[in-house]
């Protein structure tokens, strides 16, 4: 059965999203996946998705989706809910995976852009100074809790995936779903020392400087 909580994990990770009609051209429906459905009554249908998600509340866009979801799965069309019930159910499983993934690409203690040495679990003092209010690494409680590198933890960094990132982000306490996808919340406190963070600084210089030459 498709939760409230995947829906709005679906949000986060880009697998439902908000798309103009494609019958009438404007309006706002849902699409997971391949397919699509109406929802919301006559304010989804007469706002772009753009003035849609700029007015209604994150809460009611999921409600609003998951209403629509259990009325397909509780009347006839049982096939559209087991195909977007496929996609969805598995998510939660699928997202912990890739951010292991994306910090497998991250975490070689010996390239961590923020000094981290999570070996000894305490900044590096003859790298960065420090800056932000955390006294370790903000990964430190979600992947390495027993201050032991894990077996899965490849030392070799190297670029990651949008999509890793946005799973990375999606597990840590300063960040909320949205009906945009991820938004990082606190973030002078928590992520302005964070690896995650200062990666994807780094591949949106590295993106920018490569389109000005």
């Amino acid at each position: 059965m498709i939760t409230k909580e995947v829906i709005e994990l679906g949000f986060a990770m880009g697998v439902i999203n908000l798309v103009v009609d494609p019958n009438m051209e404007s309006g706002t429906v849902c699409q997971i996946g391949d397919n699509w459905f109406y929802f919301g009554g006559h304010t989804a249908e007469d706002e772009s998705p753009e003035q849609y998600i700029a007015h209604v509340p994150f809460e009611d866009i999921v409600n609003e989706v998951f209403t629509t979801l259990e009325a397909f799965r509780e009347d006839c069309n049982s096939e559209e809910y087991e195909y977007y019930e496929a996609l969805l159910m598995g998510l939660p499983e699928s997202v912990k995976l890739t951010a292991e993934q994306g910090v497998c690409r991250i975490c070689c203690p010996e390239s961590c852009l923020a000094s981290w040495q999570c070996q000894r679990m305490h900044k590096a003092t003859s790298h960065l100074p420090k800056i932000a209010k955390e006294d370790k690494c903000p990964m430190e409680a979600r992947f390495f809790p027993d201050g032991k590198i894990p077996s899965w933890l490849v030392e070799k960094a190297g670029d990651p995936s949008e999509y890793q990132l946005a799973a990375i982000c999606s597990t840590c306490p300063h960040s909320k779903a949205t009906a945009n996808g991820i938004k990082l919340t606190g973030f002078y406190a928590a992520c302005i020392d964070c690896p995650v963070n200062l990666m994807r600084e780094a591949i949106g210089e590295c993106r920018a400087e490569a389109n000005m030459s």
